[in-house]
């Protein structure tokens, strides 16, 4: 799966390259570029749709979402956080896997939009 621009015409660069559910986790493994700014947005179209897919297909007990950008470039831009809204109104945990390079921005995104009591970054340092 790839993202697009609004128009959709443009991929984004990002790529879904895993999605699994287990005890209630629903895991999403991205790679690619996430796109500045409003360039992301067809990055936050697609795992959002990605999200909305599992929670419509009535996987039971999905409790919590690993959102993996171990292998995403991003820099700035909300669609990282839009694209995790409707799970969090339904009171699911989110938790972005980030790395060195994207860390503080995502951090910077959480924090911009006053989510840092719903949203965790973890990062690790083996990736890239």
């Amino acid at each position: 799966m790839t993202g697009s621009d609004e128009q959709g015409t443009r991929p984004s660069g990002i790529q879904i390259s895993e999605v699994t559910v287990t005890g209630g986790r629903l895991r999403i493994v991205c790679t690619g570029d996430w796109g500045y700014g409003s360039e992301g947005n067809g990055s936050g179209a697609l795992v959002q749709r990605a999200i909305d897919e599992r929670l419509k297909d009535g996987e039971p007990g999905i409790k919590s979402i690993i959102l993996d950008y171990q292998r995403v470039h991003y820099e700035w831009g909300d669609g990282i956080i839009w694209s995790v809204h409707r799970a969090i109104l339904k009171g699911i945990d989110v938790t972005f896997y980030g790395n060195l390079q994207n860390a503080g921005s995502i951090q910077s995104a959480i924090e911009s939009l006053g989510w840092k009591e719903k949203l965790r970054l973890r990062v690790k340092l083996d990736s890239l």
